[in-house]
């Protein structure tokens, strides 16, 4: 699997997002991917919503919460990058 970092960033009223990586295999299309935010505590995975039957094994899913598949590989590196960035009060 190619895994591709990127900077494109969009905004919304509520959150800015700034796409960390992408898996270079979703060709044009943007998913799966991982992206940083605006609170940096908090990071966003885009992936495939899980079908019913798979959806159903998950324990207390809350309501408006939604679970996504993406393969492994690429949560480690968005967890290995995101680990090399400075944290908040270490850039001051």
């Amino acid at each position: 699997m190619c895994l591709l970092a990127s900077a494109q960033v969009w905004e919304g009223d509520a959150m800015r997002l700034t796409r960390l990586l992408k898996s270079g295999g979703s060709g044009e299309h943007g998913c799966p991917a991982v992206y940083t935010t605006d609170d940096p505590a908090t990071v966003v995975v885009q992936g495939v919503k899980l079908d019913d039957h798979d959806g159903a094994q998950l324990l207390q899913v809350a309501h408006g919460e939604l679970a996504v598949a993406v393969p492994r590989e690429m949560l480690l590196r968005a967890a290995a990058t995101l680990n090399q960035e400075p944290k908040p009060e270490e850039a001051r």
